[in-house]
């Protein structure tokens, strides 16, 4: 259900080497215009240590991910493999924080103990998450929604219903919570909209399971049945979305700092759905609850936005969120997101048709992931997704050769990467308008034919009515041959 084009990178190891950006638009007040570091120090698992581009002093670094999905995330569905965009190291001191309560006494038995107990956590860690997670959904059971407190904890609640697979039971739980706010003339406004966005989760959580079990099966009537309950769920989730929204835009007072992630997290999974026009929405909702002084948040949310605008056909806008984005995440030096995004930056440029720009953003993504492969893994897909852009330009100035050379090499890569379909045929496509254009019908008609095969087969790729219009060029072209 999901696009396969973004990278497959889940954590970056990140660095600080300052690095040159285009300039073509750029703005805010702190972006890094230093050639890049080639003697960069190297990083290991345990603790990066990062270089400031303006002091040159040395420091740790650590971060956590934006997500709900504000994917800390889940991983498993098949519709969230995606890694989302951002390590926010200022977002973690926002969530609400549990007491501290007093400070922690001596254990019996001094270090010992202690130490024989800490490792005893780490090493039953996945039983002991499954137990807490248990505990909590009973306790939410049994604990009773019809009071005020309930209704201001009851995100947690749910949460932890969801993450034991009791879908009714979160539902059930909003739902009351709802009747609740109702009753005292509450269901409006931020509460309102935080309930049906909480609720548009758990349809997203539905949504996820079904669509697994249709992958899992071999029973193509099965297979039918479950992505048919897998839509009508993903239709439920932007109800309540539209619903969400609608509230906003009536009164939005008294916003908290969970708003803004909870918008963003459910706007990532339109996305992962291909739903990118109800996830500009809930992106572009989320980045004006963030306060200025909330870079990460921003930055991420930017980012999202540069993305979605450029698979909605909005390259123009994408190529300004992008901006908006790397003026802030730059600064975190040579990493894989920042990698990624300079080379999805120079693809909306491509669109545009702002060749000279895009080339240089291209350039210096590579740059970024011949660095990146020192210290750490870097799938040579990512190469081949700049060879097609690079192609692309080469095309478009007419140095057809370069560009041919370049499209073969990144076909080549994705030879050995059967299940990278929408890179595969993006590259497919660019080779076969190169045909097209150069006279050589039959082969582009050729490469166009197996495009639409594999869309038509249900195979992620390129959006299936530019493919047409590049098909129906060539007819006319070829004289309707």
């Amino acid at each position: 259900m999901a696009s396969s084009e973004k990278p497959d990178f889940i954590d970056s190891k990140e660095k600080e080497a300052p690095v040159k950006l285009t300039t073509g638009g750029l703005s805010g007040d702190e972006i890094v215009v230093d050639a890049l570091s080639a003697d960069a120090p190297s990083e290991t698992q345990s603790g990066p240590m990062v270089v400031s581009p303006l002091n040159g002093k040395s420091t740790g670094s650590s971060t956590s991910k934006l997500h709900s999905s504000g994917a800390p995330q889940s991983m498993t569905p098949l519709s969230n493999l995606r890694p989302r965009p951002e390590s926010n190291d200022d977002v973690a001191n926002l969530r609400r924080q549990p007491s501290p309560g007093n400070s922690m006494s001596r254990l019996p038995g001094g270090t010992f103990w202690f130490v024989g107990l800490l490792m005893a956590v780490c090493f039953f860690g996945n039983q002991i998450d499954v137990m807490r997670n248990k505990t909590l959904a009973d306790l939410a059971k049994s604990g009773g929604i019809g009071n005020r407190s309930y209704v201001e904890t009851v995100g947690d609640l749910g949460d932890s219903l969801v993450k034991v697979h009791d879908f009714e039971g979160a539902e059930e739980a909003y739902r009351a919570a709802r009747s609740t706010l109702a009753s005292d003339g509450l269901d409006n406004g931020v509460k309102g909209a935080f309930i049906r966005l909480k609720l548009a989760q758990v349809d997203f959580a539905k949504a996820n399971e079904q669509s697994e079990l249709g992958y899992a099966t071999k029973s193509d009537a099965f297979r039918q049945e479950k992505f048919d309950k897998s839509r009508r769920f993903e239709v439920d989730a932007e109800q309540h979305a539209n619903e969400a929204l609608d509230l906003l835009a009536k009164g939005d007072a008294g916003v908290n700092t969970e708003l803004p992630f909870l918008l963003s997290n459910l706007g990532n999974q339109f996305e992962n759905w291909d739903k990118y026009d109800m996830a500009i929405k809930l992106n572009e909702k989320a980045l004006s609850y963030w306060p200025r002084e909330w870079r990460n948040g921003r930055s991420s949310a930017d980012y999202s936005l540069g993305w979605e605008h450029l698979m909605a056909g909005h390259a123009a806008l994408a190529e300004e969120h992008l901006k908006n984005s790397l003026n802030w995440s730059m600064k975190k030096g040579v990493t894989s997101y920042n990698a990624w995004r300079l080379s999805i930056l120079g693809r909306s440029q491509v669109e545009q048709k702002k060749f000279m720009d895009a080339e240089v953003n291209l350039a210096r993504s590579i740059e970024m992931w011949d660095e990146l492969k020192k210290s750490e893994r870097v799938t040579d897909v990512q190469y081949a997704r700049i060879y097609t852009d690079q192609g692309r330009i080469k095309a478009a100035l007419g140095n057809n050769n370069e560009a041919m050379k370049l499209f073969e090499k990144a076909q080549a890569i994705l030879k050995k990467h059967k299940k990278r379909t929408f890179d595969t045929m993006r590259n497919q496509l660019a080779m076969a308008n190169l045909f097209r254009d150069n006279g050589q019908f039959p082969q582009a008609r050729d490469l166009y034919s197996k495009i639409i095969k594999k869309l038509d087969d249900g195979d992620v790729g390129p959006d299936r009515k530019t493919v047409m219009k590049d098909w129906d060029l060539l007819r006319r072209m070829s004289g309707g041959r």
